[in-house]
């Protein structure tokens, strides 16, 4: 969404078109058919490619989710519930940059034809059959050479709960123990104010994970995880609390949040010969660490955007801008 998060919704939506279903065809109530709902999606979506300078005509967008879902069964309900939710959230200010995902989105196309069970062997995610307890995937792993891939359902887990990963927006971290992977894990969602973290050592030696609280300011934390706390906070490991992350020329160096972490403000960085909170480098300044940079990214001793996955959602629910 507009800037860092458009792609989030990209895949948010448009990800669940690509590994959901829906035929062009398909009727019902609500949003009607398929192509009556990627109009709709689309047309809510073309405030965010006005507002980056890309095209706002939607052509791109709805040749986008026809592709996506061909093949696949279309929910109508599903469907108006998710542009319902859309609608209601893109009336905010900030729609763009911090949109949030829609969970009847992710139901709107629906997998046909793969009745893989849980823990059994696919070749990819369409061939593991649909579960109501999360999404599936076809989930791999190596032993002594050779690939296995089974289908792995991801639990949305709650707080207290046995997890293995974060999901923050289209994006989900996880840790394993190594081996096969279980035909269910269970994953915190940040949208819930959840993230997984360390709970300890089982019995068997392995380290435990579960679904815990994301703290607000002067809450309790144990690690420097950057889900520890919310945005605006870091883990001050001394002290065990979420801290307010520090303003240009903030004394970051006596702040217990180590050199490269979130202790300074968004675009700043903690300069370690002052220790103080600095502006972060621009695009194409020369750098030598990531947490130099205004992007928290050095490629080939440059600053460089983080990620081209806005630029990449822009262009798939867009289109390339006029001479680009």
């Amino acid at each position: 969404m507009g800037g860092l998060r458009f792609f989030s919704s990209v895949a948010l939506v448009g990800g669940a078109l690509i590994a959901c279903s829906g035929g062009g065809g398909s009727t019902g109530s609500g949003a009607g058919d398929s192509s009556s709902f990627a109009s709709q999606y689309c047309e809510i979506f073309s405030q965010c490619c006005g507002k980056a300078g890309y095209p706002t005509d939607g052509v791109q967008c709805r040749n986008f989710v026809d592709k996506s879902a061909s093949g696949r069964e279309y929910d109508a309900a599903k469907a108006e519930e998710c542009l319902a939710g859309y609608r209601a959230d893109s009336s905010r200010p900030d729609f763009c940059e911090k949109s949030t995902s829609i969970p009847a989105c992710s139901e709107v196309y629906k997998k046909a034809g793969g009745g893989a069970a849980p823990g059994a062997t696919c070749s990819d995610d369409d061939d593991c059959a649909p579960s109501a307890e999360g999404d599936v995937d076809c989930a791999s792993y190596s032993s002594n050479g050779a690939t296995t891939r089974i289908c792995q359902v991801r639990v949305r887990a709650k707080e207290g709960e046995t997890c293995i990963g974060t999901k923050d927006g289209s994006i989900t971290s996880t840790s394993g123990a190594g081996g096969a992977p279980p035909p269910k894990i269970g994953i915190c969602h940040t949208e819930d104010n959840l993230h997984c973290e360390s709970a300890g050592t089982s019995t068997n030696g392995q380290t435990e994970r579960k679904c815990a609280r994301i703290q607000d300011v002067g809450g309790p934390c144990t690690s420097s995880s950057s889900f520890a706390c919310v945005k605006t906070a870091y883990c001050n490991t001394t002290t065990k609390q979420c801290a307010a992350r520090l303003p240009l020329d903030g004394d970051c160096g006596t702040s217990s949040g180590g050199f490269g972490s979130n202790v300074c403000q968004d675009k700043l960085s903690c300069d370690q010969a002052t220790k103080k909170c600095v502006q972060g480098l621009a695009d194409g300044a020369a750098c030598e660490r990531s947490d130099q940079c205004e992007s928290k990214s050095c490629v080939n001793k440059k600053c460089e955007k983080s990620s081209g996955l806005e630029e990449l959602g822009y262009l798939l629910i867009c289109g390339p801008k006029a001479g680009g």
